[in-house]
């Protein structure tokens, strides 16, 4: 244990406010301020809804969560899920669904240079210009989510101001505000 000495109480303060809360000072009995906990305890009578979209796309897609699609190999689930992410990214209402727009980041870990051709045939199908700026990117590495899902956030918002709302895989969509995620 190390001890440190201070010339006057004020300059302890500063030292106390340099370290953010890892040294406490309580003088004259008062109470020292609580340090925030990991996991907030919200009492039954603060429970209420919330007025923003629980959903990015409505009744389908959470605003946050994992969505799992699942099927026999070939069925369709990359397409299915490119097609959502698209519509999502677009700003486009899908199936009859209101949408949330928002940027998405598709990781695509097997078959990445099929989606060259699968975006020239969105492209092709809707009419949409190759000059056309679409906030949607693919991320064709392969990674372990488990162990780099903090350089993969890190890696995003380093690349891009914008909040990405997706970060979808052929089988599952991640829907996560990166401007609230933590890298830890």
């Amino acid at each position: 244990m190390r001890t440190e000495y201070y010339s006057s109480f004020d300059e302890a303060c500063d030292r106390a406010d340099a370290n953010r809360g890892r040294l406490r000072i309580v003088a004259d009995g008062a109470r020292a301020p609580e340090t925030p906990r990991r996991f907030q305890l919200v009492p039954f009578g603060q429970l209420s809804p919330g007025t923003s979209s629980s959903y990015l796309v409505k009744g389908l897609i959470p605003r946050v969560g994992i969505v799992a699609v699942w099927g026999p190999p070939k069925c369709g689930k990359s397409f299915w899920a490119f097609d959502l992410a698209m519509h999502s990214a677009l700003g486009w209402e899908y199936r009859g669904r209101r949408v949330i727009s928002g940027t998405v980041v598709y990781c695509a870990f097997e078959g990445a240079e099929g989606f060259k051709a699968r975006a020239a045939a969105f492209r092709q199908h809707h009419n949409i210009a190759p000059d056309v700026e679409v906030p949607f990117f693919l991320m064709p590495t392969r990674l372990d989510l488990v162990k780099d899902h903090a350089a993969l956030i890190a890696s995003i918002q380093g690349q891009s101001e914008a909040p990405f709302w997706w970060c979808s895989t052929p089988s599952t969509a991640a829907c996560v505000d990166l401007n609230q995620a933590t890298r830890t």
